[in-house]
């Protein structure tokens, strides 16, 4: 009985290893502050190893995963937001890069975009 508890501790620990060192040596840095990464690696390798291990081993709720995956199948493309988003990618570009947010907002209220929330 010993044993097989010792076998099942030895199995477990080394699936935990295995996460962390495919989190380590992704290039995204798994291991430093931003949920959505996690989230992703997570959604990315849940096939290979239990929901509930990864997100303890990364310290994030699995409740919290469940609900972002719930709302990103829930969110229906919008459009306008979408064209919105190409119009800032655009603002950005033909300014270098050195356009803050306030910038940002005038020129897309200039493009037409009179409401922009967020920004």
């Amino acid at each position: 009985m010993e044993i097989r508890q010792l076998r099942e501790d030895n199995h477990r620990l080394k699936m935990e290893k295995d996460i962390l060192k495919k989190a380590t040596v992704s290039s995204t840095g798994l291991l430093c502050p931003g949920n959505a990464l996690k989230y992703a690696f997570i959604n990315q390798h849940k096939k290979t190893g239990p929901v509930a291990v990864m997100s303890r081993l990364l310290c994030v709720s699995r409740n919290t995963y469940y609900r972002c995956c719930q709302r990103q199948r829930e969110r229906l493309p919008n459009a306008e937001h979408e064209a919105m988003i190409e119009a800032v990618k655009e603002v950005a570009q033909s300014s270098d890069k050195s356009y803050g947010s306030r910038r940002i907002k005038h020129a897309l209220n200039a493009l037409g975009y009179l409401h922009t929330p967020g920004l």
